[in-house]
């Protein structure tokens, strides 16, 4: 089965299940033999598809709970996973690096998080020093792949200055999936950790200056986020990142707000009453929200759908100088 897969990933794929099946039946010395074998004889061959195909099968090995019991043989897959970032293969090198991510996204175990402080250890491997030459990699499926390693490490491992600065780099990527993968990344570690200061300093850096991305589909992911602030207006969690936008030193930021804003307008956002309602309330109240809702008004009433009709300005300027 495993000498003669093919390279297409739906062939590897039924493969890699079959011998997952096959796994199940076998005795826990077997298996460990199977591992080494598979080890010394797909992770230096000549064939991409199998150097490939060892790679995406010791991360399901990772996961087998006989295999995991042992921690000599979880060190064993670790090593092929890192050595293979080197690999001369731009292909090979990708998957490692989506290996290793998915390793850290999962939460078997803190499996991830060990591979990587063990192969930190390892100084044949240099892991660190890989990710940073990985990161410049000439191929752009490389670089998204890094993209994807980096932003787990910062939410699992630290967040490591030297990390979050590759991070930023890769918004401002020749590669638009590099610049995409950066920005949805940078999204998703902020809802995980909202009121971390430096993922909110790394959103308002970041996320906001791509409502000038060249590329469309970039701009559309801004405004999207840009949608779902407005859509939970009255959350917290969005509250520290207006808070910054509308501090009066932060020009560009509410340059860029409005360039968010302008995009989201053509796919025809309109905003709900709830949100309307959140702004008007919160034009009333005496806390920062005032601000807040004084700043969203002002950049969005000039817009085709105005979140604040007449009357009911009337009735705020009413109770407002009352």
């Amino acid at each position: 089965l495993m000498v003669g897969v093919a390279d297409r990933t739906e062939t590897r794929r039924q493969t890699e299940m079959y011998i997952l099946e096959i796994l199940k039946v076998l005795q826990t010395e077997d298996i460990y033999i199977l591992v080494d074998w598979t080890i010394n004889n797909f992770s230096a061959s000549i064939r991409v598809v199998h150097r490939i195909f060892c790679l995406e099968l010791c991360f399901q090995l990772c996961f087998n709970s006989i295999i995991t019991k042992n921690i000599e043989h979880i060190k064993k897959l670790s090593v092929v996973i890192g050595k293979k970032m080197n690999d001369k293969a731009p292909t090979v090198r990708a998957k490692s690096l989506i290996v290793l991510g998915d390793l850290l996204k999962s939460d078997y175990e803190y499996l991830g998080k060990s591979v990587y402080i063990y192969l930190k250890s390892k100084t044949e491997i240099y892991i660190d020093n890989s990710l940073s030459q990985l990161s410049i990699d000439k191929k752009p499926a490389v670089r998204k792949a890094c993209c994807g390693v980096i932003s787990e490490l910062l939410r699992n491992v630290s967040l490591k200055s030297e990390w979050l600065t590759i991070l930023y780099r890769f918004t401002l990527d020749t590669a638009v999936s590099v610049r995409k993968q950066a920005l949805l990344k940078i999204i998703s570690l902020f809802k995980s950790n909202p009121q971390s200061k430096i993922i909110q300093r790394m959103w308002i850096e970041s996320v906001l200056p791509m409502a000038t991305d060249n590329e469309t589909s970039v701009k559309t992911i801004v405004a999207e986020m840009l949608r779902e602030i407005l859509d939970n207006i009255g959350d917290n969690i969005h509250r520290p990142i207006l808070q910054l936008i509308i501090n009066p030193k932060s020009i560009d930021l509410q340059v860029y707000f409005t360039m968010g804003l302008e995009m989201l307008q053509i796919t025809g956002y309109v905003a709900s009453l709830k949100t309307r309602k959140t702004i008007v309330s919160n034009l009333k109240s005496q806390s920062k929200d005032r601000l807040i809702s004084m700043f969203l008004l002002s950049k969005l009433s000039r817009k085709e759908h105005d979140l604040v009709n007449v009357s009911q300005l009337l009735e705020l300027c009413q109770s407002t100088f009352h």
